[in-house]
């Protein structure tokens, strides 16, 4: 019985020993396990860091090309205001020249032939007063 008792109790430490031997691996592939999820997770926080810096690269690039087109186009209106103004002014300016190059020449005429452009004025006036009496009529 003594054998008995001590095969069983050989038999209970090995046993144990196996017990022992399996949660020691079930806590190193625990660990392991561990290890490779933060590495994992780690390399997944880089690849987003990563990519945000990206992104953030890109937007700033796409902002400073915005500006520089917006810049562009503001110095191409201001061109474009500067040579409408120029136009508009010579414009101003040839038409009042001619006006009273115009008027410097009627002036003449009618210095020069008198009863001719009074009686042009009369036939002019009396045109137009036929004229506007048969539209009002």
């Amino acid at each position: 019985m003594a054998d008995t008792k001590e095969r069983l109790k050989d038999r209970i430490d090995m046993a144990g020993d196996k017990a022992k031997d399996l949660v020691d691996r079930g806590y190193g592939v625990a660990q392991n396990a561990q290890e490779q999820a933060s590495g994992m997770a780690s390399t997944a926080i880089d690849k987003a860091k990563d990519i945000a810096g990206s992104a953030a690269d890109m937007a700033r690039q796409a902002k400073d090309k915005v500006q520089d087109w917006a810049a562009a186009g503001a110095e191409g209106l201001g061109k474009a205001k500067d040579a409408v103004k120029d136009v508009a002014s010579e414009a101003y300016e040839k038409s009042t020249e001619a006006i009273h190059y115009a008027g410097d020449e009627m002036t003449h005429l009618v210095r020069r032939y008198p009863i001719t452009a009074v009686l042009v004025g009369l036939g002019v006036g009396f045109l137009l007063g036929r004229a506007l009496r048969s539209s009002s009529a």
